[in-house]
């Protein structure tokens, strides 16, 4: 595994505030990345984008959704985990000054979402099943019909209800959950939810 090192910064720190340690991560990075970043952080279905409350006004911070059970409460304020500044400064906090060695960890989760048929480690497989819990939610279609937004804006395509039906099918036969306890909350639904996806076609 591979280390990210940083490099120092040439210029003083943005302007911030004092009532969460935190650590910064980059500033002026690439603004096609920036923009890929936040793109992405949009299709997490545990994180939720809104006004950072411990940045200065302007950052957009992370905030990990009601859904996720929080092992301790005090762990994040009010649920936000990060925050990311505008342009030009651009620069990406994580909450509580984390030792470098972590963040190799850190970032494996996150991307483990971006391959959710072979996440390798418990931890990754919690952060897939979370991801993927909407599946098993008896609110799964109202999900559904805005992810068909998201996709469709993202991707810039207009697709039918029967290609959205069966683009979700398709990926229900392929989805598994890796915990027993996604296994036991969820699977019941999801397989209720699949069978009404197939009585739609």
């Amino acid at each position: 595994m591979t280390t990210l090192k940083l490099p120092e910064r040439e210029v003083s720190a943005p302007l911030t505030t004092a009532t969460s340690p935190h650590k910064q991560l980059s500033q002026n990075g690439n603004h096609n990345i920036h923009r890929k970043l936040m793109d992405w952080i949009y299709t997490v279905s545990f994180i939720e984008i809104k006004p950072s409350i411990i940045s200065k006004s302007g950052a957009s911070g992370l905030f990990l959704s009601e859904r996720i059970r929080l092992v301790n409460q005090h762990a994040v304020i009010e649920r936000e985990f990060g925050h990311i500044h505008s342009s030009p400064d651009g620069s990406l906090h994580d909450l509580h000054h984390v030792n470098e060695s972590y963040l190799p960890y850190v970032k494996d989760l996150i991307y483990a979402t971006k391959r959710l048929t072979e996440p390798i480690t418990p931890p990754e497989q919690i952060i897939c099943d979370a991801d993927t819990q909407h599946l098993g939610s008896e609110d799964y279609f109202t999900w559904s019909m805005l992810l068909k937004d998201e996709f469709q804006l993202k991707n810039k395509l207009s697709l039918s209800a029967e290609e959205w039906n069966n683009m979700n099918i398709d990926f229900f036969n392929s989805h598994r959950y890796f915990t027993d306890y996604a296994r036991r909350m969820w699977d019941d639904q999801k397989s209720k939810n699949l069978v009404q996806l197939k009585m739609q076609k």
